[in-house]
Order: C-alpha cells, then structure tokens, then sequence
C-alpha cells in the first residue's frame, strides 16, 4: 500500500510540474482561461433563464426536477469560483467550465424535450 502511494504521489508531482504555468505566455493564457471561464458561467445563466421560462410555460414534473439540477450547476459553475492562477493556467478551470455548461445544455435539451411531448399530448 505504501509503494501504491509513494507512486501515486511522484507520478503527480510529475504531472504538476510538467503542467506548470510559467514563461512569458503566462500572465495571457492565465487572463484567457478567466475570460473563457467567464463566458461559460454567464452562458449558463441565460440557458438556466431560458429553461425556466420552459418550464413555466410548459411544466411537469420531470421538467422540475431538471431546472433544480440548472439552477445548481448554475450556482456552483466552476467558471465563477475556480482560480486560474494556479500552476495550470487554468486549463481545470477551462475544462470544469465547460463540463458544467454542457450538462447544462444537456438538461435544457431534456427539459425542452419534454416541453415538446407535454404540448403533443395536450393538443391531441
């Protein structure tokens, strides 16, 4: 066990260091990764806007519990809180940020969906 961890430990301070964020792209790829962070976290406060105004149009119950999951990924979006300083330029922060809004396009796909099939039903 102690050889597992004493191998895990060096193979990420390999990792860390080969991804340190130094030399003179630095200080732009670190103010690129707040900017994109940014633009995702303000794009997932207008897809969480635009399915609640789904949701209250064409509710269920489904439909409910995917605007809770919006309005948490929305509230904890790493794009708002991540730090971009640290040794990696903010490349988490790129990839967390993004992760996050593409499961937030994903729920308002699903919510839009099931707006679709409750109009169906309805107009029938």
């Amino acid at each position: 066990m102690n050889r597992l961890l004493l191998s895990l430990s060096i193979l990420f301070g390999v990792i860390a260091h080969i991804s340190a964020c130094s030399g003179p792209g630095a200080p732009a790829a670190i103010e690129r990764s707040i900017e994109v962070g940014l633009y995702y976290a303000y794009s997932s406060i207008g897809l969480g806007l635009l399915a609640t105004l789904l949701q209250l149009k064409y509710g269920s119950k489904t439909g409910r519990f995917l605007i809770i999951v919006i309005i948490v990924l929305t509230l904890v979006h790493p794009g708002f809180w991540m730090s971009a300083r640290g040794g990696d330029c903010g490349m988490v922060r790129n990839i967390c940020s993004k992760g996050a809004t593409y499961l937030i396009i994903f729920s308002l796909f699903l919510t839009t969906i099931l707006a679709y099939r409750k109009q169906q039903q309805t107009s029938s």
